[in-house]
Order: C-alpha cells, then sequence, then structure tokens
C-alpha cells in the first residue's frame, strides 16, 4: 500500500505527500525488531529532499518514537532530512537557518535509544552528518575570519581598514548565535570548534573596538590548556593557527610598549597569559610544526621576526610583573585581608622555565 501511495504521487509530480501519507501509514510498525518495514521507511526518507521547512519538522516530528527505541537506520535517515534542509540553505546563504536545521538533526540524535534501560547510545550525535557539518563550518569561519585578521594589519598601518572585518565576523556572530538559540545547545556547547569561533569573533570585535584587554583575553581563550569533556587537556586553537593568534598578540605588545613608561605600565596580558604565549612562540619555532598539515599552517606576519617577538614578549612579561605588582600594592593599602593571585618564587621559576 505504501508502495502504491508513493508511486501514485509521484506520477503526478507530487513527492511530498506521498511520502509523508506513506511515513504516516507505517509509522505504527517502525520498530527495531521489524526490520523490512524500518528498512523501507528509512530508504523513503533518506532518499527524500523535503521541499519545505514544515515538511521536514513533520517528518523529524513523524520518526521521533521509532528513533527514542533505538533505530538505527530511522535515525540515519533523519539525520539525511535534517542535514538537506541544512544544505538548501547553504544555496540561499541563509546561514542561521542552515545551523537551525544541523542543530534539529543532532537534537534528534540525542534521542535515539532514550527508552532503552540504561542507554548507550548518549553520544549517538557525534556520529550524524549535522554534527560534522556544523564543526565543519565553524571550523572554516574560524579560519576565515582569521586570515582576515592577518591579512588587514599586514597593511602598512595608514592603509589599515578594519571595516573589512565586519562581513566575516557578522557570519561568524550569526553562526555562534544560532546554536546558542537552539534548544540542544548543551549538547554542543563546549564543542573546540564551537568554542574556538566564540572566542574569534570576540577577538575580531575587540580589534574593531580597540579593546585591547579584550582582545588578549579572547587570544589566550584560544591558546591555553583547557580540560575537554573527557577530562584530557587541550588547546581549542591547533598548532596550524598558532602564527595568527602570534601576530594579533605581537601587535597588542607593541602597542602597549609605545604607549605608556615603566611607572606607569598597563599590560592586556597577566603573567598567566604572558606563559601561554610564550609557550605557544616556543611550540610555533620547534620542529614539531613540521608534523602540522601544510594546507592549514599560519605564519608570522613578514615584518614580525623570531627575534621581534621575543623582544616584544620579554618586554610584555616585565609589564605584567610591574602592573600585577602594582595591583597588589593597591590592595595591601585598601587594607585587603586576603590577596589573590601573589605570584611565588615557585610560580615565577615557573614561568621562566622549559616551555613545553
Amino acid at each position: 500500500a505504501s508502495s502504491a501511495i508513493l508511486s501514485s504521487f509521484a506520477m503526478q509530480n507530487h513527492n511530498d505527500v506521498g511520502v509523508k501519507l506513506a511515513t504516516h501509514l507505517l509509522r505504527p510498525h517502525v520498530i527495531p525488531e521489524n526490520t523490512r518495514v524500518t528498512a523501507f521507511v528509512a530508504e523513503t526518507l533518506s532518499r527524500h529532499w523535503p521541499k519545505s521547512d514544515a515538511e521536514t519538522k513533520s517528518l523529524l516530528e513523524s520518526c521521533k518514537e521509532s528513533v527514542s527505541t533505538g533505530s538505527r537506520r530511522i535515525l540515519d535517515a533523519c539525520d539525511s532530512l535534517a542535514f538537506s534542509r541544512s544544505m538548501h540553505y547553504v544555496q540561499t546563504g541563509d546561514v542561521e537557518k542552515s545551523v537551525s536545521f544541523l542543530m534539529r538533526g543532532i537534537e534528534m540524535a540525542s534521542i535515539f535509544g532514550c527508552e532503552i534501560d540504561g542507554n548507550p547510545y548518549t553520544q549517538s550525535f557525534l556520529r550524524t552528518m549535522c554534527f560534522r557539518r556544523l564543526t565543519l563550518m565553524c571550523s572554516n569561519s574560524t579560519t576565515y575570519i582569521l586570515k582576515r585578521i592577518y591579512d588587514c594589519f599586514s597593511s602598512p598601518v595608514e592603509d589599515i581598514d578594519v571595516t573589512v572585518l565586519t562581513e566575516p565576523l557578522r557570519a561568524g556572530r550569526i553562526i555562534v548565535d544560532a546554536v546558542a538559540g537552539c534548544d540542544a545547545v548543551d549538547l554542543v556547547e563546549n564543542d573546540p570548534s564551537i568554542s574556538l569561533l566564540k572566542h574569534v569573533v570576540e577577538l575580531g570585535l575587540s580589534l574593531i573596538l580597540g579593546e585591547k584587554s579584550e582582545a588578549a583575553n579572547a587570544i589566550i581563550g584560544c591558546l591555553k590548556d583547557k580540560e575537554d569533556t573527557d577530562g584530557s587537556i587541550i588547546v581549542l586553537a591547533h598548532a596550524g593557527l598558532y602564527g595568527y593568534f602570534l601576530s594579533s598578540a605581537f601587535d597588542i605588545l607593541v602597542a602597549e610598549d609605545s604607549n605608556c613608561s615603566l611607572a606607569s605600565a598597563v599590560s592586556s596580558f597577566n603573567l598567566k597569559g604572558i606563559q601561554v604565549l610564550f609557550s605557544r612562540f616556543t611550540q610555533y619555532c620547534s620542529k614539531d610544526k613540521v608534523y602540522v598539515n601544510q594546507a592549514s599552517t599560519s605564519s608570522l606576519r613578514p615584518d614580525i621576526t623570531a627575534d621581534k617577538m621575543r623582544e616584544a614578549l620579554g618586554k610584555g612579561l616585565m609589564r605584567a610583573f610591574i602592573s600585577d605588582n602594582a595591583k597588589m600594592a593597591n590592595k595591601e593599602k585598601l587594607g585587603s585581608d586576603s590577596i589573590e593571585d601573589i605570584y611565588t618564587e615557585d610560580s615565577v621559576d615557573k614561568l621562566l622555565g622549559p616551555s613545553l
């Protein structure tokens, strides 16, 4: 009967109606034990390209029960439906709706097997096309923004025009906001590619507004060690991006060095931030970087030599000590009972010791 429905409506050029009716007819029989019916419905949905948002949402909703009972083939079909609708919006240039449907696919995968006792599939969304597409989109946007920042500040000072960063930053912000506005945000907000894009958008906006401290915080957020969801220690930015971040850090360090005296030294990077920069610069200069995919490897800008970078970091370290000491002195004057972030000889030894 379902095959007849599909054939009849296909001849009338109404495939969408045929798929909807056939799916609705067989829905009570789509269970993991009924492999024949499940395979038929899954294949029908996988080969279908929805023509509207409402149709996509309706088909996904009709499959929820089957997915929650552990039907892998129906889950793959739902992943295909959400992915195909997302790609439609990629073609039309609507990034927000494209991300929205990727998140719908991820949300559908998150309920896979939820009705099974001791559900072992809580991370199934990590293996979906929608999740992989979302992380790829974030990674590509991150690299594009960093490249535009790099190119912008490679120009002579008098020719620098930060307005060229507006469009790539707007696109990156749309992705970040679209993810944050979805119900399934808790599933993906800690993913490294999404977190990295957030920091890079903040970096770009801060550079446009001339907010050096915020830009410095964004750089360190991308380069510092952090604990991943599985307990491992990671750095959000891969080694191929170090050149971009170090170039931006160099500009901040040089600007602060030329705009203040030691008596009134200020530093956008604190001592821990400078330590992170030293560590990443050491790794950047080491032979380990030859193992990075050369197609994704960035370098310091041509005007920034290794010696200039070392000098900027050294002076930045000096200002960071002066600035932090001044803050601690002010706390003492105010009679603070406890002083946070006191740098003992042990912490200084760690700072100046060998980098990883």
